[in-house]
């Protein structure tokens, strides 16, 4: 690399695999090499910071390629884990990290970008960062149990004090992470969402309820690593309304650790011939299809940023319903929202849309509207013109 070439060092939470041939997979589309491409707009190399496991497989799609590289670090799980690893992630991010005309940031709340940020100030150099969520909702609604409840304000107050010693800050939301983690004056500040575009993401025409269609399909995407996207909810909404006698087909994608809790709970509550669970699912195509095969969309997280499975749900000109949480209300009117963690709400919403289907195409084709003009904003030009002000912006003081 010539003095002149300019790097990013971009961490994420993710968990990556070195597969069978050597090379880095993902299974998550945001670390996907494609998704990487936006970076090298700007720079002339991505050096992508995330763990990094040994796993027989070559799943995913591959991570790395022209301009992209990962710097792998220890991988780890949970808390516990990452306590164990933190000073040699630490170590080995610092020795790493040894210039100064690069610029350093990553994904947060997170503790991989935390440790990167703190590395490019000892330096002196740009930082950033990519405010996806928020970890105060996400440790009070119960994911870490009762000691992640009293941990969550100190959550709260480290991320916004990471935050605001950066020069800059890329937001998924339009208001709900600024209002709690905001940047310091003069500081370079974008609005960009999350969601993933690849080609025919979206849709030509809205979804059309048919009154003669019996029963409702409803999709759910989200990880099972934790119950915070409430899919148990849906699951026992499902269940009130199919003992009064409705028509009613959950389709859950997603896995992780809590999936087979979700699937002993559907069989407990004696409705697991109407839940079909699709696990992980690979590739946007594979959840396009399922997206298209079903009515209705349904968001009821207990904890949420701005998410990516909404925008994409509404692209395909879904109606969807949500609870009130982050920024689904961003994204969402208030007759499609219910008070989070509420069955009793979530299971009124499923029945009105069971018996208005005039309402249920017209939340479609508003939804396809809105995220049309979600995607419309996100021209790689405005990425361009962040890293330009976060060059011309006041630096933020370096640490030792």
């Amino acid at each position: 690399m010539t003095a002149s070439q300019r790097r990013v060092f971009y961490a994420t939470e993710a968990r990556l695999h070195r597969g069978l041939d050597g090379r880095v997979y993902s299974d998550a589309s945001q670390d996907w090499y494609e998704n990487h491409l936006l970076w090298l707009n700007s720079f002339d190399e991505v050096i992508v910071v995330a763990r990094v496991e040994d796993i027989p497989r070559n799943s995913g799609r591959l991570v790395e390629g022209d301009g992209v590289k990962v710097l792998a670090v220890p991988s780890y799980q949970g808390a516990r884990g990452m306590v164990t690893r933190f000073m040699q992630i630490r170590k080995l991010v610092r020795r790493l990290s040894t210039d100064p005309g690069a610029v350093y940031g990553g994904r947060f709340p997170g503790v991989i970008g935390g440790i990167t940020v703190s590395a490019g100030r000892r330096l002196g150099a740009r930082t950033f960062a990519h405010v996806v969520g928020d970890p105060y909702d996400v440790l009070k609604a119960g994911v870490a149990g009762k000691p992640g409840v009293k941990l969550a304000w100190l959550a709260k107050l480290l991320v916004a004090r990471q935050v605001s010693r950066v020069d800059g800050a890329i937001y998924v939301s339009e208001r709900t992470l600024q209002r709690r983690y905001p940047v310091r004056a003069g500081a370079a500040s974008l609005v960009r969402s999350g969601v993933a575009i690849s080609d025919g993401t979206v849709a030509a025409q809205p979804k059309v309820a048919h009154a003669d269609r019996e029963g409702l399909i409803v999709v759910a995407v989200g990880t099972h690593n934790q119950m915070y996207k409430g899919h148990d909810l849906l699951i026992q909404a499902a269940a009130q309304l199919l003992r009064k006698g409705h028509s009613i087909t959950l389709e859950l994608v997603g896995g992780g650790a809590k999936h087979r809790v979700l699937v002993e709970l559907a069989r407990d509550l004696g409705i697991d011939k109407h839940v079909t669970f699709h696990g992980h699912v690979e590739t946007p195509e594979e959840i396009r299809d399922i997206l298209d095969r079903a009515d209705l969309f349904a968001m009821p997280s207990r904890t949420e940023g701005v998410p990516r499975a909404l925008i994409e749900a509404m692209a395909r000109g879904l109606p969807c319903i949500g609870s009130d949480i982050g920024g689904i209300p961003e994204l969402l009117p208030p007759g499609c929202l219910f008070t989070s963690g509420s069955v009793e709400e979530l299971t009124g919403l499923l029945h009105s849309a069971l018996n208005n289907h005039e309402w249920m195409t017209q939340q479609g084709a508003t939804n396809l509207e809105h995220a049309r003009q979600i995607i419309d904003s996100l021209d790689p030009q405005r990425v361009i013109d962040f890293f330009s002000q976060l060059d011309s912006a006041p630096k933020a003081l370096a640490r030792s």
